[in-house]
């Protein structure tokens, strides 16, 4: 993933005032991880080769992927980023089937599963983080159906 952000190091006073135990950087903005550049940050999925190692195809979301990336017997890649997109790949291709927006960002599991004669899919939306910057939504799982 490409998150970009921009760290200054903080003043020396308030570096040695800085509270133990808690998540710090030592960045001097506001922000324990620097100043977010929510314009700059992608994600990036990468098929490989598992025999070769080479690189068959790469698909580049536009918010990180912190998803869970679930591949489908039926030739399926199905993942989320945090720009609130879902989408679905061809396994083969790394070509984008299928996106839609979803309420909230994606940072959980993705499950596909059988309900009587059709396949389901089913993704958590609503992460919520004092670290990403994402729009506050109330967590849930949507469920898709396939024919």
């Amino acid at each position: 993933m490409d998150w970009c952000a921009t760290v200054r190091v903080a003043p020396e006073a308030k570096v040695k005032s800085a509270s133990l135990g808690q998540p710090w950087s030592g960045a001097g903005d506001e922000n324990v991880f620097g100043k977010l550049d929510q314009a700059r940050w992608r994600g990036w999925l990468t098929a490989t080769d598992a025999d070769s190692g080479e690189v068959r195809w790469k698909f580049e979301a536009a918010g990180p992927i912190l998803s869970a990336v679930t591949p489908t017997a039926g030739g399926l890649v199905l993942f989320g980023d945090m720009a609130t997109q879902f989408h679905a790949l061809d396994a083969e291709s790394g070509k984008e089937l299928w996106s839609t927006k979803l309420d909230g960002a994606p940072g959980g599991g993705v499950i596909s599963y059988l309900a009587g004669s059709q396949q389901r899919i089913a993704v958590v939306s609503g992460t919520n983080s004092p670290i990403w910057p994402v729009p506050e939504a109330t967590a849930k799982i949507v469920v898709f159906g396939l024919k």
